[in-house]
């Protein structure tokens, strides 16, 4: 008698034996602030996983401020198969004490562990900002200044929001010591979309009035794990020591051995330097010999999109000054001219925009006309 294999297959941290929790539960006590201008409580969500074929996505369970109608995630907990060995029953069954700070700038919660966790009412948009962990809250400054060595944790681990240190940080702009304290774990960090934009526009904005701010992302060019943003930071500046700065740290990389990492600090590099010589219209002799090399020699990363990116990004930086090469590259072209702008809005632009699958002879051709 044959008999058929039976398979089990287990989803998550809550087995189809037992019941899911609620979607969504409240789990603390409608607290208000001293002035009666702020209301809050906490929320548990439970997110359901599943598992299939071809994917599988983990339960989660999300502690969750509501505070004036916005949801504020303080923690999100995933299974022990992504990211912490979290048991997401005890998650899932937390209940919170709240406190508003006498001043109103902070509410503090608690699940009945040691620490606390902090979420800052006094900038704009509420964000999660937990400093030390004590009970009382410092002011937001302080805050910000006690969560920085947690910028070099992966997102979840981190005691603060980013986009909550940029808002801080872009409101003081000639605090000095706070953004010593704090560029160097910003252009560290590894950053989401909704973190990129914001940060950036404020280290742009910061730069053209601040000249030590402005130097310190220069030095952050020398720095492997701060490089990329730097750069990014960097984008369409006019002035000289801007060029040749982006240019040696173009030049320290390539003595790297290839890497993805490397060949994408070399497109966001290679991006910026293009938009400050087509903002210059002009290149020192260092630049351009460093320009006609990438353009002319194989791409240093030949199985990545970054490599060719990088090499796109020089013949528009030589096309905007009218350097020769790209009319003697041009004439290798076989085909149509490709006639694309390029307006230095984003470093992955040209992969976007599929120019780094074009022949590069024709973009030359169409640049060269």
């Amino acid at each position: 008698m044959r008999t058929r294999p039976v398979i089990l297959v287990v989803v998550g941290a809550f087995a189809a034996c037992r019941s899911a929790p609620p979607p969504v539960r409240v789990a603390s006590a409608e607290a208000t602030s001293v002035d009666g201008r702020h209301s809050a409580h906490v929320e548990v969500h439970f997110i359901k996983g599943f598992s299939g074929i071809h994917s599988s996505v983990s339960d989660e369970v999300n502690h969750v401020l509501v505070v004036d109608g916005q949801n504020v995630i303080v923690e999100r907990f995933l299974d022990g198969t992504i990211g912490r060995a979290i048991d997401l029953r005890a998650a899932s069954k937390a209940n919170f004490t709240l406190r508003f700070a006498p001043d109103g700038h902070a509410i503090s919660l608690n699940d009945g562990g040691p620490s606390w966790s902090h979420v800052v009412l006094d900038t704009g948009a509420p964000f999660r900002c937990s400093g030390d962990g004590l009970e009382v809250p410092p002011p937001t400054r302080e805050l910000v200044r006690q969560s920085l060595s947690s910028f070099a944790r992966p997102l979840g681990d981190r005691s603060c929001q980013l986009d909550g240190l940029t808002r801080v940080l872009c409101a003081a702009k000639d605090d000095e010591a706070l953004w010593s304290d704090a560029l160097a774990p910003s252009l560290s960090a590894t950053l989401v979309d909704s973190e990129r934009s914001p940060l950036l526009e404020c280290l742009r904005a910061t730069i053209a009035t601040s000249s030590p701010i402005r130097s310190r992302v220069l030095r952050g060019l020398s720095d492997p794990n701060q490089v990329e943003t730097a750069a990014e930071a960097l984008v369409s500046q006019t002035e000289v020591d801007v060029e040749l700065a982006l240019t040696q740290a173009m030049a320290d990389l390539a003595h790297l051995p290839e890497s993805r990492s490397r060949c994408w600090k070399q497109a966001k590099l290679s991006w910026a330097l293009a938009s400050v010589v087509v903002a210059r219209k002009a290149a020192t002799r260092l630049t351009l010999a460093h320009l006609q090399s990438e353009l002319l020699a194989d791409p240093a990363c030949p199985n990545e999109l970054t490599g060719k990116a990088a090499r796109v990004h020089a013949l528009l930086a030589l096309a905007a000054i009218g350097d020769e090469t790209v009319k003697s590259f041009a004439s290798k072209c076989t085909g149509a001219p490709i006639v694309k702008e390029v307006r230095f809005k984003q470093w992955n632009e040209v992969m976007v925009d599929g120019l780094v699958h074009e022949p590069i002879e024709c973009l030359a051709k169409g640049l060269a006309r």
